[in-house]
């Protein structure tokens, strides 16, 4: 029995050591839950922000494709430069102010895009002599629901998005013939001034539109001058649209569109397309050698390739020439950031750290150290704490044991969930990797498809074919062979839905070009990473003849 006296529990110290060992796992455990948070946090915002860039490119790559529909010529569909001659490359003091008067300085060193045509509302079709010789202040422009040559323009949606937009705001209107200007790459036209309509006209199967075409600075638009167009046959909108960097709030920057709708003073209306976007670069291909195309090649000095401006001090030559258009193409480029980054890599502290670090902030003086507090002195004879201690041991251990078993369970928590984190933002990440490469092969289709017949001819696409075209793609993992990439994508062949006239084409024995209406899918697949997704798109391809591919 006295040997019980031996066999006693834990003593304080070894309590001690075991709970701190303890609690340096748990902190671990939850150094390591924390982590996976924020990776699963970064991956959902990476992915956010990926979708809100391909938004914000794909609406300036609907822009670029439609700058001089209504027949403006090359130079006067994209601008270099603002009316005062300040450029729109490496831009340094520009500012862009609203209808309301509210200024939005554009971003220093960011380029601006500015390109104009009939871009957001319909191309009409007009009748010989719809506005007589379309050189009056004003004149009227009459557009029929069906033309002289059977072109229909009685889509009900068609003329509502006219009249509803000219009840907004006063709007730039273009008329043009038929007879092609080789040299400036469009057609005869005039540019002209629509006053704001009192209220929404009603229009639903024809229009009458009061144009001022005497108007300086829509004239000036004009390539060279206005000259009558007896045989006027499109007319539309002009759309003037600037894309730039916001920087109203330079800590978070955003893409931006700016639709002119004052001419004298420039006035717009703005409308962010993106936020967190740090820099916008244009590079515009034109064709230097006369060759008739773009090279990909890139030099690091001015004139070595055909991309301007790429270079310091490089400016972009002229887009017209005298045997006709020298631009064939217009890079973008967008840099974007995470708009709540990491705290531990932040540049800018946080007003609250500002407020901590200030001199003179309340509740804190520098240079003023507070005392230690002293911990009381409780007078304990060595007899009452020996028999404590010894009514203690046994609480003692059951209180290790329960803390010990408490933290355990905490311990096993924080492993399940972060586990369960990390395959979920790796998962979010593998599928966000199949979704973009699927979207990918939509966009590839997209622009072959601009040659619809080449591309539907493809060995793969005809009869006996597989019927789908593949391709590879990198998901960029440790695992991946660089000769043999993981992701594959299938885009199977176009299905023709239908097709419908096209308002203001050019006409051809006298039968109207069309738009006809294709379905595309694409699938992605990632084998490794076991991922895939499909995504199915309309797309839009004309004008073309009557008879076009697989119609």
């Amino acid at each position: 029995m006295r040997q019980r006296g031996s066999e006693r529990g834990f003593s304080v110290v070894e309590l001690i050591v075991v709970m701190a060992l303890s609690a340096i796992a748990i902190l671990g455990l939850a150094a390591i839950f924390d982590s996976s948070t924020k990776i699963n946090k970064s991956g959902a915002e990476s992915a956010e922000l990926q979708q809100s860039l391909r938004a914000a490119l794909d609406e300036v790559q609907r822009s670029v494709r439609m700058a001089g529909v209504g027949g403006l010529s090359v130079d006067r569909s994209i601008a270099l430069t603002e009316p005062g001659g300040q450029s729109h490359n490496n831009t340094a003091g520009l500012t862009l102010m609203d209808r309301f008067g509210v200024i939005h300085p554009v971003r220093p060193g960011t380029d601006m895009l500015e390109v104009r045509g009939v871009i957001r509302t319909p191309l009409f079709a007009l009748s010989a002599g719809g506005c007589g010789t379309c050189l009056g202040s004003p004149d009227s422009v009459t557009i029929p629901a069906t033309t002289l040559f059977s072109v229909s323009n009685d889509a009900d949606s068609a003329f509502s998005a006219l009249g509803a937009a000219l009840a907004a705001s006063p709007r730039m209107f273009v008329v043009s013939s038929t007879t092609g200007n080789v040299t400036s790459g469009g057609t005869f036209y005039n540019v002209g001034w629509t006053p704001r309509l009192a209220g929404p006209p009603g229009w639903t199967t024809a229009a009458t539109v009061s144009v001022d075409f005497q108007d300086a600075n829509a004239a000036a638009l004009d390539n060279p001058a206005p000259i009558p167009l007896d045989g006027a046959v499109r007319a539309g909108i002009l759309d003037d649209l600037v894309y730039f960097v916001d920087d109203t709030d330079p800590n978070h920057p955003a893409l931006a569109v700016a639709e002119l709708r004052s001419l004298a003073p420039r006035r717009f209306d703005v409308s962010p397309l993106a936020e967190d976007i740090e820099d916008l670069q244009v590079a515009y291909g034109v064709d230097a050698n006369g060759d008739n195309r773009v090279g990909d090649a890139v030099g690091t000095a001015a004139g070595d390739d055909e991309w301007f401006p790429n270079v310091a001090g490089e400016a972009v030559p002229a887009l017209v020439g005298a045997t006709g258009p020298r631009l064939h193409a217009i890079l973008v480029g967008l840099v974007a950031k995470a708009s709540q980054p990491d705290k531990r890599y932040e540049k800018r502290p946080s007003a609250l750290a500002r407020r901590w670090n200030r001199a003179g902030a309340a509740g804190f003086s520098p240079g003023v150290r507070l005392p230690a507090r002293q911990p009381a002195q409780l007078p304990v004879s060595g007899d009452m704490m020996k028999h404590r201690a010894g009514r203690e041991e046994g609480a003692a251990l059951v209180l290790a044991i329960l803390s010990l078993a408490i933290l355990t369970v905490i311990g096993l928590a924080l492993v399940y969930v972060s586990g369960t984190e990390l395959k979920l933002a790796a998962s979010d990440g593998h599928i966000g990797k199949a979704f973009h490469s699927a979207d990918a092969g939509i966009q590839w289709a997209a622009v072959e498809m601009v040659s619809i017949g080449p591309f539907l001819g493809k060995a793969e696409f005809a009869a006996g074919g597989a019927g789908f075209t593949e391709f590879r793609l990198s998901d960029h993992s440790p695992r991946e062979n660089p000769a043999a990439p993981n992701l594959v994508v299938r885009v199977t062949r176009p299905r023709l839905l239908g097709r419908h006239a096209f308002p203001g084409g050019s006409l051809n024995a006298g039968q109207a070009e069309y738009e006809y209406d294709y379905t595309v899918t694409s699938q992605s697949r990632d084998d490794v990473l076991h991922a895939s997704r499909s995504v199915e798109a309309d797309i839009e391809v004309g004008p073309l003849p009557e008879t076009a591919p697989g119609a």
